[in-house]
């Protein structure tokens, strides 16, 4: 081997072992697995919470109608939690996890579901806006397997007032599993607050 070809040898020895931080991806990737996240970028939402429940009304809430995790190595997962973070004023301030009260609502074709509501307000006039078929997120529900998805809703509210609120500009999704690992995906805000006009769940 010539001089390069063992500086990049023992580059990757010291990486899987962890013994420079710079290198800390390779090393987590090989003694954890890797999860794809996806959710449903239409249908989630930032919502005020319209609710007669002190804990909860005028909260200020992200909705995610159907988040997707895939199983991305072939190390599978039992995911543990799973918490929504926003940034405000350079801190990150974690969600409260919630249960979005379901109605039951009739289609044009007569068939009844559970569904969450919405309220919006636009130019036009008030809209009503049903999310049919919540699926509640439920800790290691399921094995996660290379290539294998599963699917749920989830629910998060915060505390801090509109105006912070509206001006964060960074969501971070965190999922935790039962070895202790995290997987963390940072996306703009911007995808969940409507142009329409403000949206509003329906808690009582």
């Amino acid at each position: 081997m010539n001089g390069s070809t063992w500086i990049a040898l023992a580059a990757l020895i010291v990486a899987l072992v962890g013994g420079i931080p710079g290198f800390f991806q390779i090393r987590d990737f090989l003694s954890k697995g890797f999860l794809k996240i996806r959710f449903d970028e239409n249908n989630s939402v930032a919502c005020r919470i319209d609710s007669s429940d002190e804990r909860l009304g005028d909260k200020m809430a992200i909705l995610f109608y159907r988040v997707t995790i895939t199983g991305g190595s072939k190390k599978p997962a039992h995911i543990s939690d799973f918490n929504l973070a926003i940034k405000v004023n350079g801190k990150w301030i974690t969600g409260k996890r919630f249960f979005p009260k379901q109605h039951e609502v009739t289609d044009s074709n007569g068939m009844t579901k559970l569904s969450v509501t919405l309220r919006q307000e636009r130019t036009t006039g008030t809209y009503i806006i049903h999310l049919a078929s919540w699926q509640e997120f439920k800790p290691g529900q399921k094995r996660i397997e290379y290539g294998d998805p599963i699917t749920f809703s989830f629910a998060s509210y915060f505390d801090v007032d509109i105006e912070a609120f509206q001006n964060a500009k960074f969501l971070r999704i965190t999922i935790s599993d039962y070895l202790g690992n995290d997987y963390k995906e940072t996306v703009s805000t911007s995808t969940f607050f409507w142009e329409t006009g403000p949206v509003s769940l329906l808690q009582d």
